[in-house]
């Protein structure tokens, strides 16, 4: 399939509310775009919406990923998500078992992180005053029971993933197929012709205003007028009528040139009819014939089988009349035995056929993992999580060379065991 349309019709199903193993199978059945951060973002924002219900850690890496995407296109951080992303850090710190390790992992390596880089989108005021009172929290137990009183009353996790979902789609534009439909639905299809970026010589056309309901009659010899309704009438007609095809100077020219293509055609193709019918008339006789003959023959042989079964056998004890006898002795026996020629007698010799042993399959040559490859794995399963193998294996392809997604899942297991 051609790359564009699969790009089209990806970009159009991962809008749709179908569910998501049809989705997983069009991903690894049609080939991904590398380049197009719309399409990454809206499969970031789907893997967020099949998240909302249980939050984990995994949330803050995929934020972190479109906050990357929207830096990259110069896109400014919306509000919305960066109080999705803190509400998401502080209720995974409260879920988790050990604390101390949530605001390591979490406030002192990521949220740190990014202080430290400063130029970060999901950076706010309310983040870092989180992180302050986490860092304070671990040495003193009264700051922790503080800080989960104040997250009880705070808004659910779910609803800010939701909002900021929702206004990040409302920012994205329409999908190219859903965009043609709606100029599809245009009276003139000017729009659509610029889409395909093709010249609109409807206005070059120039329209001869016609009356409100104004008649016309018809020429001597036709049975009834044409009536000729104005613009403002069309609403009440049928909606076919929207669609009725247009004459433009486009039109014409493509119906001249499959005109001439058809013509050009059928000089080229030489009919085969007249020659096959001219073969036959030459064939049809000379079958005639064989019929005759065949029919002629059987009739002979059986008169011979006949009249062999109708003469008498001849005695044995009857003299032949044309038997010859001869008589010799040893010595022209022996003369005849030298003058003749011997032949070398006939030797058999056991032929056995070779026994063709199937071929076995070429086995591909096995290649040690790098560093590189290890901590590329790594960096992929925490951004697309266990089980995405394809989609590592593209994002990463230049890393993962001659690898295949099961490759990436025995590493792993390996990795893990």
């Amino acid at each position: 399939m051609d790359t564009d349309v699969s790009a089209w019709l990806l970009d159009f199903f991962v809008r749709q509310p179908i569910h998501d193993s049809t989705l997983t199978t069009l991903l690894k059945s049609l080939p991904l775009s590398h380049t197009d951060s719309t399409f990454k973002k809206l499969l970031l924002l789907r893997k967020i919406e099949s998240q909302i219900s249980a939050p984990t850690p995994h949330l803050l890496s995929l934020l972190e990923n479109i906050e990357e995407l929207d830096h990259r296109e110069n896109v400014i951080t919306i509000e919305s998500m960066k109080r999705a992303y803190c509400a998401v850090a502080v209720h995974c710190t409260f879920e988790n078992g050990c604390f101390e390790q949530a605001v390591k992992d979490i406030w002192s390596v990521r949220v740190g992180g990014m202080v430290k880089f400063g130029d970060v989108g999901l950076l706010c005021d309310e983040l870092i005053t989180w992180k302050d009172d986490f860092e304070k929290a671990l040495g003193d137990a009264d700051v922790k029971k503080g800080l989960e009183e104040k997250w009880k009353v705070e808004v659910a996790v779910g609803d800010l993933l939701r909002a900021f979902v929702k206004e990040a789609k409302e920012m994205i534009p329409p999908s190219f197929l859903e965009l043609v439909a709606q100029t599809m639905t245009q009276d003139d299809g000017a729009p659509l012709r610029q889409l395909f970026g093709m010249e609109d010589t409807q206005h070059d056309v120039q329209r001869e205003t016609v009356h409100h309901r104004s008649e016309v009659h018809a020429a001597p010899g036709t049975s009834r007028g044409v009536e000729i309704v104005d613009n403002d009438d069309l609403s009440d007609a049928s909606p076919n009528n929207n669609y009725g095809c247009l004459s433009t100077p486009e039109v014409a020219k493509l119906q001249e040139n499959l005109r001439s293509s058809t013509l050009e055609l059928q000089e080229m193709v030489k009919d085969p009819l007249p020659e096959a019918l001219a073969m036959a008339k030459n064939v049809v006789p000379k079958l005639d014939c064989v019929d005759k003959r065949s029919d002629v023959i059987p009739a002979e042989n059986n008169n011979l089988e006949n009249e062999g079964r109708n003469a008498a056998k001849a005695s044995l004890m009857e003299r032949n009349k044309t038997a010859c006898t001869y008589e010799w002795d040893e010595s022209s026996d022996v003369s005849a035995d030298e003058s003749r020629p011997h032949l070398s007698s006939h030797k058999t010799r056991l032929v056995t056929l070779e026994k063709h042993k199937n071929p076995k399959p070429s086995r591909r040559k096995r290649k040690l993992w790098s560093n590189l490859e290890e901590d590329t794995l790594r960096a992929g399963v925490q951004k697309y999580g266990i089980g995405n193998w394809k989609l590592i294996l593209d994002m990463y392809r230049d890393i993962f060379d001659e690898r295949t997604d099961g490759d990436l899942k025995d590493k792993w297991r390996n990795m893990t065991a």
